[in-house]
């Protein structure tokens, strides 16, 4: 089976607060905030942790397929 995921990177002056509004509006699979990242000091093993391990979840659950917002910043 193929597992098709899109990666979609918003940009614009203020990345983040652009991304929380489409993730609002869209309501995508996953969304990284940069501010929210920093305040909890996620490392970048942590971020590739949990994406894979969504991927894995929803292709287990044959919902092949999904989209994550990534900010500019």
């Amino acid at each position: 089976m193929n597992c098709i995921d899109h990666f979609v990177r918003l940009m614009g002056r203020a990345a983040s607060h652009i991304a929380l509004e489409c993730a609002l509006q869209t309501h995508p699979n996953m969304c990284l905030i940069g501010e929210e990242l920093f305040t909890n000091k996620t490392t970048l093993s942590q971020v590739q942790k949990e994406l894979c391990d969504l991927i894995v979840e929803r292709w287990k659950n044959h919902r092949n397929f999904g989209v994550i917002l990534l900010p500019e910043g």
